[in-house]
């Protein structure tokens, strides 16, 4: 299920392309229409949306400088870029494009870009989890985590907290501390306390019986686990000096 985000001044052409959208066979897809770019950012939160399908010329701030914008906060997420001025593209491309979608073209062509998005952004699934979160402020959001933007998953007074190296914490909710764990052991995390679950590549050093993490946390190392959590860091080291 792809999350889709649409900008457009023009609204008949949000409800044609919306349209498109609940008639193609090629995905699955929940969406939200923005009419102006402010509205679009002010609603932005990091991996919340899949796809950004933006219309390039708009009042006040155009798509180029909304895309800009957009890709300052998220570097992954996807950028389709819909005009009628196909000579448009070339003046696109440094904004980091995942595609462009002529108007004039709308009925003929989108079934194929949606088939291609959707299985891009499975490929990703591998990459990320979906996960539902409460921020500092109190506000629950979903929001797609990709794994190497975690860097340790912490117990505390019966919740669990995710602390992603852009400095954010989040209260993940739904999950236990076992359940996410377990998760994230699949996926090549260290359970290195009974408090904490860490990503190998943000380890920066391992005491006695602590973790000096690269952002300068330092988490409890329990001495039963202290022999895997060396050997996986080890094993780390290898291999990016065989690469």
């Amino acid at each position: 299920m792809l999350n889709i985000a649409f900008c457009d001044d023009n609204q008949c052409f949000l409800k044609k392309i919306t349209q498109e959208i609940d008639r193609s066979l090629a995905i699955k897809a929940t969406y939200q229409t923005f009419t102006n770019a402010t509205d679009l950012l002010d609603a932005f939160k990091p991996g919340v949306f899949d796809a950004f399908f933006i219309d390039i010329y708009m009042p006040k701030i155009n798509g180029k400088m909304l895309a800009h914008k957009i890709r300052n906060l998220d570097k992954r997420v996807k950028i389709i870029f819909v005009t009628r001025y196909e000579q448009e593209i070339l003046n696109t491309l440094q904004y980091d494009i995942y595609d462009f979608l002529p108007k004039d073209h709308l009925s003929e062509r989108i079934d194929n870009l949606l088939a291609r998005l959707s299985r891009s952004v499975a490929f990703e699934n591998s990459k990320y989890l979906r996960l539902k979160l409460r921020e500092t402020t109190g506000e629950e959001l979903y929001k797609k985590v990709y794994l190497d933007d975690i860097i340790y998953v912490q117990s505390l007074n019966r919740k669990v907290y995710l602390h992603l190296a852009d400095q954010t914490q989040f209260e993940l909710i739904g999950y236990t501390f076992q359940e996410i764990t377990d998760s994230l052991v699949e996926k090549g995390f260290l359970r290195t306390h009974r408090k904490f679950s860490v990503n190998p590549i943000f380890i920066n050093e391992i005491k006695n019986t602590s973790i000096l993490m690269d952002n300068g946390e330092e988490l409890d190392l329990s001495r039963r686990r202290k022999k895997e959590v060396q050997e996986a860091f080890i094993c780390g080291i290898r291999g990016i000096l065989s690469d």
